[in-house]
């Protein structure tokens, strides 16, 4: 599959590197496609091509968006009329900026979610969110010894979530949960924001969360989660 990856930080190296592995053609998407320090970050990529957003849009099959948060709205708007109509866009970014200690907050939240901006902006393609709640040295293939970690994802468009949910068990994900709509970003950014509280608690960035699941009784949580 021809997959574009749009950001050259760790999330989008990390994906990049993963979906390499498994065979796919990887075009990474970057606004200095020429700058040296972008080169020396794919040093490892043996294979990927690196081009501008709009270019990297053009021929893409599914596209991954790994960009900072103020850079999302320049991207959105190289890629919009780009990328092929209908292409499922997963969003492994979020709307972080730095609070008064250095640490990250949520630039936006409650009544928005950076991948509901991201659906605004580029409104021919399918966002589904996901990727964004743990550190990238484990968006592939994760291992801990207390089990696997739970990959959530949510999207609007069911046959794009049901893409998002499969290339996350190429990527080596075995519990992932589909919250439901693109409105449910909103808490999982939330809980991105809580990973880096987490681990900086925990004394490591090697964290992730799990859902874990009792045993069935024959009832389905109500509105109130049970509460």
């Amino acid at each position: 599959m021809r997959i574009s990856v749009f950001g050259t930080g760790p999330v989008g190296q990390a994906l990049a590197g993963g979906l390499l592995d498994r065979g796919h053609s990887v075009t990474v998407g970057t606004r200095k496609p020429d700058d040296p320090a972008v080169a020396a970050r794919l040093a490892g990529l043996p294979g990927v091509s690196v081009m501008p957003p709009r270019d990297a849009a053009k021929t893409a099959e599914l596209a991954i968006f790994a960009i900072a948060f103020d850079g999302l709205t320049a991207v959105a708007g190289q890629i919009a009329a780009a990328l092929p109509p209908g292409t499922t866009l997963i969003d492994a970014s979020d709307p972080e900026r730095p609070g008064p200690d250095g640490r990250p907050v949520l630039a936006i939240g409650h009544d928005d979610s950076g991948a509901e901006m991201l659906q605004r902006l580029v409104p021919g393609a399918h966002v589904v969110k996901a990727f964004n709640i743990l550190g990238a040295a484990d968006m592939v293939s994760p291992r801990f010894p207390d089990g696997p970690p739970t990959m959530l994802v949510c999207g609007d468009h069911q046959p794009a979530v049901e893409q998002a949910i499969a290339l996350c068990r190429e990527l080596g994900w075995t519990d992932i949960l589909n919250l439901g709509g693109l409105h449910l970003a909103r808490l999982t950014e939330a809980l991105s924001v809580l990973w880096v509280y987490s681990a900086q608690a925990a004394g490591s960035w090697d964290v992730a969360f799990r859902l874990i699941r009792g045993d069935a009784r024959g009832s389905t949580p109500g509105p109130a989660g049970g509460k």
